[in-house]
């Protein structure tokens, strides 16, 4: 909750100085011409920073962004509107239901006049369509900059994970009967069965780096002796997965690859939002689909 009321807080504060600087620029409502423009500004901007805390406090509760971005907006234009021809009234006339009335027109004092309402809900609209254009910018600048930040933090795990695995590779190691028992079912031989007749492939799951969709079929790569190899077999990517669901480290990231996690180099962002693997020893970046990110980064994070 306590970080709840800091967004709410910092949210309405930044949409108050927008609306500072617009009004500003614009000078509507005869602001250019009022005696105490200042006070006028920071009143509305007070004003907008009062009721963006309404607003969000209210739409809280809703789970989608966007629904709860679209209903901020939607309750935002009548109550910064009401609240602005208060304000209004009792600035130019020291009274509060000035603007409220007929009063400014020679009316009756006593009547409901909404005229100066819609007036006030037509600048609220066209202010609030600027400051959706500028939400949208910082929305999506925070968003790429968090990205940024957790590939990078995603890549120093990475960076330091290969040089503690090429340390361990040079010391010798003497290894007891209980951990070479684990480490030859580690290394033990999985066949991968096709859909022709008598189609099958056997490799170690610890040396596949990664397994791509063509169509009906399936390109293996896999390391050998050192060496990079690839093997075509008729099988959908769902019987893959069916059939290499025990081994914890072959993970998909996209439908169409499934993914050796112990080979990742580094994980890349798009400006489209998604992500790309580097594998071990090959050009070609491997997809990553929205689906599976959080699946992908947990698992890099290991």
């Amino acid at each position: 909750m306590k970080n709840t009321i800091y967004d709410i807080v910092k949210n309405a504060a930044r949409y108050s100085f927008a609306v500072l600087f617009i009004l500003g620029v614009l000078q509507p409502f005869e602001i250019d011409k009022a005696d105490r423009r200042l006070v006028l500004l920071f009143g509305l901007a007070v004003i907008e920073f009062v009721a963006m805390v309404i607003v969000q406090f209210i739409t809280v509760p809703i789970k989608s962004t966007k629904w709860r971005i679209f209903t901020r907006y939607l309750l935002h234009m009548p109550l910064f509107s009401a609240m602005a021809v208060t304000f209004n009234s009792y600035f130019y006339f020291g009274s509060c239901k000035v603007l409220w009335t007929g009063q400014m027109n020679g009316g009756d004092p006593n009547a409901l006049d909404l005229c100066c309402f819609l007036q006030m809900c037509l600048w609220v609209l066209l202010v609030t369509l600027l400051i959706a254009v500028y939400d949208i910018y910082y929305h999506r600048n925070s968003r790429l900059r968090q990205e940024l930040e957790e590939v990078r933090a995603i890549n120093a795990l990475l960076e330091q994970r290969a040089s503690r695995d090429e340390a361990e590779s040079d010391e010798p190691v003497s290894v007891s009967s209980e951990e070479d028992g684990d480490e030859d079912a580690e290394n033990s031989v999985c066949t991968i069965k096709g859909n022709a007749v008598n189609d099958l492939f056997e490799v170690s799951p610890k040396e596949i780096l990664y397994i791509e969709s063509l169509s009906n079929y399936a390109d293996i790569w896999y390391l050998h002796e050192g060496e990079r190899l690839h093997h075509i077999i008729r099988t959908t990517m769902k019987q893959l997965r069916e059939q290499l669901a025990e081994v914890d480290y072959l993970i998909s990231c996209h439908r169409a690859y499934i993914i050796n996690i112990n080979y990742a180099v580094s994980l890349t962002s798009r400006t489209s939002g998604n992500y790309q693997l580097q594998m071990l020893g090959i050009d070609k970046l491997i997809p990553v689909s929205r689906a599976n990110t959080v699946e992908i980064k947990r698992a890099l994070q290991k």
